[in-house]
């Protein structure tokens, strides 16, 4: 049975009273910022030593690794929205580096996206927050009672908040398979919107839909073993949700790439 029309209205009615206390919407929020740094990180690790490309004396990187330092120091929720954006665009032209050059990324664009490369960022960003948003529905909580991203009717922002860590470590890497394999291509798979950005066609979009599946299916090792990245969702919904009823501190440990 869908969430929204489930057995849940208390763990609603408690979803609403945590979110009304900004002690721990600040404490959750460095959480998942901290969680979303150390999988970017860990993200532009693995690439770099994939490709050869040596990070000890990089600026960018340096700046990267030492960002999440002013977490614990962050006394407001906006301030810890300041340190994710200053970490985004950090990470982000560490990632520019390693898209293809016949479809190159410069930087990220939303609304429209500029290029192919945000486009395919956007729309893989879109799939996850879907697959994240139905989870969050399914157990009863309110899609769109978020304790980092605002409290929205027009955004599912608690999705997108337990989404973050998930970003970079796989959204990201989709991203950059497939256009670093060919199996997406800039020139083939993409068309123009009225206002000038970049939209996946038809047959793009069904490429992207194809592999996300296939990510969602693949198993990782976890701490409770081998599980599907689907079933990696469902935990971290469910530790979520154990995290909120607990009378203990309000800590959850978010998502951390191996």
């Amino acid at each position: 049975m869908d969430g929204d029309c489930g057995f849940h209205a208390a763990r609603r009615i408690l979803q609403y009273e945590r979110a009304r206390d900004a002690a721990f919407l600040l404490r959750l929020s460095r959480q998942v910022v901290a969680a979303k740094i150390a999988n970017s990180r860990r993200t532009i690790q693995r690439l770099a030593s994939e490709r050869k490309v040596p990070l000890a004396n990089d600026l960018a990187w340096r700046q990267l690794s030492c960002i999440s330092n002013g977490l614990a120091h962050a006394s407001t929720s906006d301030t810890v929205r300041g340190i994710e954006g200053m970490a985004a665009n950090v990470y982000f032209s560490l990632l520019a580096r390693f898209f293809p050059v016949d479809a190159e990324f410069g930087c990220r664009s939303r609304r429209p996206p500029l290029n192919p490369a945000n486009a395919l960022l956007s729309f893989v960003y879109s799939l996850l927050t879907g697959t994240f948003a139905s989870t969050v529905r399914a157990h009863g909580l309110d899609v769109a009672c978020g304790f980092f991203h605002r409290v929205s009717d027009r955004s599912p922002s608690l999705a997108l908040d337990l989404m973050e860590p998930f970003r970079p470590a796989w959204a990201d890497r989709l991203v950059l398979n497939l256009l670093n394999h060919r199996r997406i291509c800039a020139d083939k798979h993409f068309g123009k919107m009225d206002e000038g950005g970049f939209i996946l066609n038809e047959s793009g979009r069904s490429i992207v839909f194809r592999a996300f599946d296939e990510m969602m299916a693949s198993r990782q090792d976890t701490d409770a073993g081998l599980l599907s990245r689907r079933q990696i969702i469902e935990r971290e919904v469910c530790r979520f949700i154990a995290m909120l009823e607990s009378n203990a501190e309000n800590v959850i440990a978010f998502y951390r790439a191996a």
